[in-house]
């Protein structure tokens, strides 16, 4: 709870401090507030639309309230809204989120993610080997 206030005085002192909004999200995800931390990570979005910190932190929020679709529409967003001269890059941003997808059993959203990474940046090797790793489990 220090922490929490801690992060809300650096936000009441720095509005535009996007590591203040990131860090008090996943402060609030971990006390469980998770309605509450959706609402921070998405302000820093707001400030700062393509921050990975702030994606992941609300991504992840949204996967524990098993908002499972409401988490992709996020990456499909950015990926869509803010495309990425390098595609590594927004392939990435679904590796990230299939590894959150993943760590929660959501292991067919996994592929679909992973796929979607593929299709992105043939060329990026993660994508392939995380397939190939869950389809061996």
């Amino acid at each position: 709870i220090e922490a929490e206030s801690i992060w809300r005085k650096k936000i009441q002192e720095n509005p535009k401090e996007i590591e203040a909004y990131a860090d008090l999200g996943y402060i609030l995800m971990k006390q469980g507030k998770l309605s509450e931390s959706a609402t921070v990570c998405t302000q820093a979005l707001v400030i700062s639309p393509k921050d990975e910190s702030a994606s992941s932190c609300l991504t992840q929020t949204l996967i524990l309230q098993n908002k499972v679709s409401e988490a992709i529409e996020v990456v499909d967003n950015i990926v869509r809204a803010y495309p990425s001269k390098r595609r590594w890059t927004d392939s990435q941003r679904y590796v990230m989120l299939g590894d959150q997808f993943e760590s929660y059993g959501y292991l067919n959203e996994a592929i679909a993610v992973y796929r979607r990474a593929i299709q992105l940046d043939p060329s990026n090797p993660q994508p392939p080997q995380k397939l190939k790793a869950l389809r061996r489990k």
